[in-house]
């Protein structure tokens, strides 16, 4: 799978922003299909779980639940002390994922 980045993502690291507070509170999404050929493109293929903290549920803008990061030297990781679980939503065949940031956005 090719990683790609979004011309918003990428205008916000070589700015201000590190990876890690752009994406705090996030999620993973996990999704059907095949991965779009730009990360500016919406979504394709159905949504069929997230990785949220502790696996509970998710929604863009609240706090609640959302992934953190810590940076350590060039990386950016989990923290030791939380735990990601996956939480299916749906049935399907995982073809691709999308980290999201906490701020709601068209995906």
């Amino acid at each position: 799978m090719t990683t790609r980045l979004s011309t918003g993502l990428a205008e916000k690291l070589l700015g201000p922003q590190s990876f890690d507070s752009i994406f705090a509170d996030g999620c993973i999404e996990i999704r059907t299909g095949a991965q779009p050929d730009s990360a500016d493109l919406a979504p394709t293929g159905s949504l069929i779980a997230r990785v949220t903290r502790d696996g509970g549920d998710w929604a863009a803008g609240s706090t609640a639940n959302g992934l953190r990061f810590v940076r350590t030297g060039r990386f950016a990781m989990k923290p030791y002390d939380a735990t990601w679980l996956l939480k299916g939503s749906a049935t399907g065949t995982a073809g691709w994922f999308r980290l999201l940031p906490n701020a709601s956005d068209a995906g």
